[in-house]
């Protein structure tokens, strides 16, 4: 699988979030919703202070755009079902999820952002478990990953899905993120994937302390390449 990101300004190696390929591991078969922390992911490298500028002449055609459809997902954390959208982001020890606008932060990206929030004092994480979709050749996830400016958080956002048997793969692809980092634009080829049918998860697990661990996924969506260029 093929891993492209793009630099807006310069482009400045990570530090942090260095590229370390594990050997593939086999599907694991789960109950539906149930959620265990992994200790090894394909990490995706990433390029600081990304480009904001479309890589399409014209818009790009949408398979999905998880934004829009935050809460026709499931969204669980520490094996609880959470409200969609949340009420209080900063008053919810048992996780929080809901739209956020990056502006807030002064990130120049015009799309919405869906801030995410673990459950407190668990190192499990969150999940957005979408509906199913139909992955076609050509078709990328595209995302900016940031965390919030006012909390420390040190956390790995990962893009997971279960198979058409009911298999939840969830060493797919991952990035970790530490605050002060610059935000982080990732772009993941999903031809591998084309002909499946697979629900998607939005996965966000820190990687210390949970109680700070406000992150954003700014515009993440599936873009139909094969028919937008």
């Amino acid at each position: 699988m093929n891993f492209r990101c793009f630099a807006l300004l310069a482009f400045i190696p990570l530090m942090s979030c260095s590229s370390s390929t594990t050997t593939p591991q086999s599907t694991i078969t789960q109950p539906a919703f149930v959620f265990t922390p992994v200790s090894t992911l394909t990490v995706v490298p990433t390029v600081e202070n990304p480009s904001i500028t479309p890589s399409f002449t014209t818009d790009p055609v949408i398979g999905i755009d998880f934004v829009a459809e935050l809460c026709s997902a499931r969204w669980t954390s520490n094996s609880k079902d959470l409200p969609c959208p949340g009420e209080n982001f900063k008053n919810s020890p048992d996780g929080y999820v809901g739209l956020y606008d990056p502006a807030l932060i002064n990130v120049k990206e015009t799309s919405s952002a869906i801030l995410t929030y673990p459950a407190q004092n668990t190192l499990e994480g969150i999940f957005g478990h979408y509906p199913a979709y139909d992955v076609k050749a050509g078709d990328q996830f595209s995302t900016y990953v940031t965390c919030l400016t006012d909390a420390p958080c040190d956390v790995q956002f990962a893009l997971e899905y279960y198979d058409g048997n009911g298999g939840y793969h969830n060493n797919f692809v991952g990035w970790n993120y530490r605050s002060g980092e610059p935000v982080k634009e990732v772009i993941v080829e999903l031809s591998q994937l084309a002909g499946q049918r697979l629900e998607f998860v939005l996965a966000l697990r820190p990687n210390s302390n949970s109680e700070s661990a406000y992150a954003l996924w700014i515009g993440p969506r599936i873009i139909v390449t094969a028919l937008s260029q």
